[in-house]
């Protein structure tokens, strides 16, 4: 449901496209969020009592929304709020309907094309919301940061991006060693665009690694993998 992919057997596809078709009425008759967000709904269900009684009974300073793809749960909390507003930080992982439109633009089939770019409309108006709701916004990179800026000129953006410490993770030497020259991929396979980057480096790069390096060997591991092995298989 959340990337249009098709279910290998043919019953089971047609199911999957009946529910997608039926997600997008009900998104414009009630206005819902994206169905990304909607994946979120088990884990804020884990949390809401308490998460809405603390934010009834007390002002909070500070709301922080770990992802821009949860801002609905978020929203709720701050309608709950009575007195002054909280000051709200928004961190984004990504430009989320920008990875939406790259996946409409690159999918083979029109039905799921046109699913996506119905869920890169309702991803950009709700990341619209968050940003303009907020007080700070988080970026990874400089290219999302001025893209976020263009869209909400009056709220701060900063850049925070992706990296290791590697004065702090240092690779200890008591440790042991594979026999032959390993490559390991670490990553949650469940999100389409790990999963299409796994294939392109098996596709376009591991083999002219394997040239040089015939006794390589490639590891992937993570939420997933086992779905995404026989994808790639």
């Amino acid at each position: 449901l959340q990337y249009a992919v098709p279910a290998p057997a043919s019953d089971n596809r047609l199911l999957c496209w009946l529910i997608r078709l039926e997600l997008h009425l009900i998104s414009i008759w009630l206005q819902m969020p994206p169905a990304t967000s909607l994946l979120f709904s088990g884990a804020w269900q884990n949390i809401r009592v308490q998460a809405e009684a603390l934010a009834s009974q007390q002002q909070f300073d500070v709301i922080w929304v770990e992802h821009t793809l949860v801002w609905p749960f978020a929203e709720r909390l701050l309608r709950l709020q009575k007195g002054s507003r909280p000051f709200v930080i928004c961190s984004g992982h990504n430009v989320e309907h920008h990875v939406l439109q790259r996946q409409a633009r690159s999918a083979a089939h029109g039905l799921g094309r046109w699913y996506l770019w119905r869920q890169v409309c309702l991803m950009q108006r709700m990341e619209q919301a968050a940003w303009s709701a907020s007080n700070l916004i988080v970026q990874c990179s400089e290219n999302d940061a001025q893209y976020t800026r263009r869209c909400v000129p009056r709220t701060s953006v900063l850049v925070m991006p992706n990296g290791v410490d590697t004065d702090y993770f240092r690779r200890r030497s008591t440790l042991p060693t594979e026999p032959s020259p390993t490559l390991v991929l670490t990553a949650g396979f469940g999100y389409a665009p790990n999963l299409e980057g796994l294939q392109w480096f098996l596709r376009n790069v591991f083999p002219l690694v394997q040239q040089k390096v015939p006794e390589v060997s490639f590891l992937f591991a993570g939420s997933c993998a086992a779905a995404a092995a026989h994808v790639c298989a």
